[in-house]
């Protein structure tokens, strides 16, 4: 029974560390994003390479890829050759904590609009 009870223990052992565990990337709101090539924007400032491109938030994270559709996480894993070409050209660690030209290519850092209330005229008296 204690030899039963060692292996059992010992394959879950084997398989948590065989599980790929998705990156702790999640955002409160939808990030700021900086082209840093054709059809590849960056998040800037994060400790975490995390690029924007064909609609999708990618990030290479302990040596696999993963992709998002959501800016809030939900991660998925991913083989590489399914991550677009111009993301996995990019030199791998070059984007972190990166700030890099707002102007880049041409276009400023493009921040998604959400509603603003409007503001209400203060009469005095």
């Amino acid at each position: 029974m204690t030899m039963r009870l060692l292996w059992v223990g010992l394959a879950a052992v084997a398989l948590s560390a065989c599980a790929v565990v998705p990156p702790p990337i999640a955002y409160s709101e939808p990030p700021a994003l900086v082209p840093v090539g054709p059809g590849v924007e960056v998040v800037p400032g994060q400790p975490y390479e995390v690029f924007y491109a064909d609609g999708w938030y990618w990030t290479r994270y302990r040596d696999h890829w993963f992709r998002s559709r959501d800016w809030r996480g939900h991660w998925g894993r991913v083989e590489e050759g399914f991550v677009p070409r111009p993301v996995t050209r990019l030199p791998r660690g070059h984007y972190r904590y990166w700030v890099g030209s707002p102007r880049a290519f041409g276009r400023r850092p493009v921040v998604p609009r959400r509603a603003v209330p409007a503001r209400r005229r203060i009469e005095r008296r």
